[in-house]
C-alpha cells in the first residue's frame, strides 16, 4: 500500500508538487518510536517509504490517543541487522486505516547530523538501483 496524502482533485496535485522536496522510495524496514514529550512510551512500526526529507510509515499506535496532534516522534529505524539510525520526526499527517491502526507521514526535523547522513546515503543507493542509475560509491 502506498502512502498518500487525503487531499483531492486538482488542490491535491498542487500540493503534492508543492511538498515532494525529492522522490519517495519504497520499501520495508523494522522501526520505533516514542513521542518527545513521552520517551519512556515506545510503539512498533514499518516504514514503508523514504525520502531525503521524510518517511511514510505504518504502526498499531492509536492514530487518535499517539498521533492526532501531530507530535514530534523520536524515529529508529533499522537500516541493517547492525546499524540504526534515530531521527527527530515531525508527524506531518496520519490517519486510521482498515488494515493497521495508524499510516503516519513525518517530515525530518533538522536534517543534519552522523543519522540523518547515514539516511540520505541509505537513500540515495536506494534510489539509484530502483531507478537503473549507476551507483558511484
Amino acid at each position: 500500500m502506498k502512502c498518500k496524502r487525503r487531499i483531492f482533485g486538482r488542490k491535491a496535485k498542487e500540493t503534492m508538487k508543492e511538498e515532494r522536496i525529492s522522490q519517495r522510495v519504497e520499501i520495508e524496514l523494522p522501526a520505533h518510536f516514542s513521542l518527545k514529550e513521552d520517551p519512556r512510551a515506545w510503539f512498533e512500526a514499518t516504514v514503508m517509504n523514504i525520502s531525503s526529507h521524510g518517511f511514510c510509515f505504518r504502526t498499531e499506535a492509536k492514530h487518535n490517543e499517539v498521533l492526532g496532534e501531530k507530535p514530534v516522534i523520536r524515529l529508529v529505524i533499522g537500516l541493517s541487522e547492525k546499524e540504526r539510525v534515530e531521527l527527530n520526526v515531525q508527524v506531518a499527517w496520519s490517519g486510521k486505516t482498515s488494515s493497521y491502526n495508524s499510516l503516519v507521514g513525518g517530515e525530518i526535523l533538522n536534517p543534519s547530523g552522523e543519522d540523518y547522513q547515514k539516511i540520505l546515503e541509505f537513500y540515495t543507493k536506494l534510489f539509484r538501483t530502483k531507478s537503473g542509475e549507476k551507483d558511484d560509491s
